[in-house]
């Protein structure tokens, strides 16, 4: 199952429907970091990959994913901004990917599938 959290709805339902095309056994999503905290203590036995933006409201997508590590940390991980973020800072101890708004279709699937296939 894949964990899908953005705060701009209409970038979460295009994603929301570029992944269901392929990947239709399981997505839910979340539309701040505080939310899809509770979506994946919620379904943490289901989550296999959680795709998260980074700059949300209430609990940014980093905190979010620290928070999630110290319960799974295995879980699979995309990050995902549209921010002047500094690529360069180490994000690897708690991501497998990182990708830069506007996000590829093509290029989130392939995430997808790579790691969808290693899990």
């Amino acid at each position: 199952m894949i964990l899908l959290v953005e705060d701009e709805e209409i970038l979460r339902d295009l994603l929301y429907k570029v992944i269901n095309k392929k990947y239709s056994d399981g997505i839910i999503t979340a539309t701040n970091g505080s939310e899809g905290l509770m979506q994946y203590i919620n379904h943490k036995d289901e989550i296999d990959l959680i795709i998260s933006d980074i700059v949300m409201p209430e609990l940014d997508g980093i905190s979010m994913i620290e928070s999630i590590k110290k319960i799974n940390q295995s879980v699979n991980v995309v990050l995902m901004t549209g921010n002047n973020i500094d690529i360069n800072k180490n994000f690897n101890d708690i991501c497998n990917y990182f990708i830069r708004k506007p996000v590829s279709p093509n290029l989130l699937l392939h995430v997808i599938s790579d790691l969808t296939k290693h899990s």
